[in-house]
């Protein structure tokens, strides 16, 4: 109502006062209202060069002033996105129970490393705090072994003897995932450290790289089974030569490219606890042939010679 009340009455006036422009120098054109664009959503990138070469021809600042402005309302988006980003990422951070397994795991893998002071040897061995701390860990963790075996699958296959059912690689996996659960965060080369700290003359490869079939030999060491505590790899390979020698006295010889790869399954076998047909696709078996070729080597005796393998070198 307002705006064609204030048209009629400009248009009054004209009549009486012939164009005057008005105090700032301006003659009224008949409109009230500024032009207005409508709302408009950018769908390309185009789109947006468009909008911005408008703005920029038809804005009331200068061309400092307006990429200042559009740089400021860039970094703000970016601020604003950056913030939301780092806001969802620290979400998990919000539960104490992350909070406190994070504190624990930095205790026990920090490592102070000194770069200036020089050490000397006084005395090589185990100090009366890392035996007793050594002799904690493995009380805990026989004391593990005896209060699990009927739930966890690898301790109910080895504390049975002989072994009701063959010891899988998932099942050895299931029983790591186990001790490393707080409250225990144990792994193999703490515990294979530890009984190479109590008993030295009866631990071998202390200084090795521990793999997850190591856990087998601890087990069987904790639980008294075995005398030795050897590396997994080792006793696969001290079981595959009497297997050899089995074979041979039984009358059958194998050719230098077969026990090529006898050699290569019997690594796959310390490693993953036994050998699948899909196996040889992998490496390093598809490197020398794969499966074709080892069927052809061994033709009908190869499932056989898998089957008795993976018993006698995990057992």
């Amino acid at each position: 109502y307002t705006a064609h009340q204030i048209v009629k009455v400009e248009a009054v006036g004209r009549r009486f006062y012939k164009d005057q422009p008005d105090q700032e120098g301006r003659h009224f054109d008949g409109h009230v209202w500024q032009k207005e664009s409508y709302d408009h959503i950018v769908r390309s990138p185009e789109a947006l060069f468009r909008i911005e070469q408008y703005i920029e021809r038809h804005s009331e600042y200068d061309q400092g002033e307006w990429e200042k402005r559009r740089d400021a309302a860039s970094t703000a988006i970016q601020a604003q996105a950056r913030q939301a980003i780092v806001q969802e990422a620290v979400k998990p951070l919000h539960e104490p129970e992350l909070r406190q397994l994070l504190v624990e795991l930095k205790k026990k893998n920090e490592i102070t490393i000194d770069h200036v002071s020089q050490d000397q040897v006084i005395e090589a061995g185990f100090s009366q705090d890392a035996l007793d701390r050594a002799r904690g860990l493995v009380q805990s963790f026989e004391a593990f072994l005896e209060e699990h075996k009927d739930e966890i699958t690898a301790l109910q296959v080895l504390y049975s003897r002989p072994y009701a059912q063959r010891l899988t690689f998932e099942a050895v996996r299931e029983l790591a995932e186990a001790i490393e659960k707080p409250p225990y965060l144990w792994n193999e080369s703490q515990l294979w450290q530890a009984y190479a700290a109590l008993e030295k003359s009866k631990v071998r490869g202390a200084g090795g790289k521990r793999i997850l079939t190591d856990l087998v030999s601890l087990v069987r060491f904790a639980m008294h089974q075995e005398n030795e505590l050897v590396p997994f790899p080792e006793r696969v390979n001290a079981n595959f030569r009497v297997w050899l020698g089995e074979q041979e006295e039984a009358g059958r010889q194998f050719t230098e490219e077969q026990r090529r790869w006898l050699e290569m399954i019997r690594d796959h076998i310390a490693g993953s606890l036994g050998i699948e047909m899909d196996d040889f696709e992998l490496s390093p078996f598809a490197q020398a042939g794969g499966l074709g070729k080892v069927v052809q080597l061994f033709g009908a005796d190869l499932r056989p010679v898998l089957d008795d393998l993976a018993r006698t070198l995990v057992a």
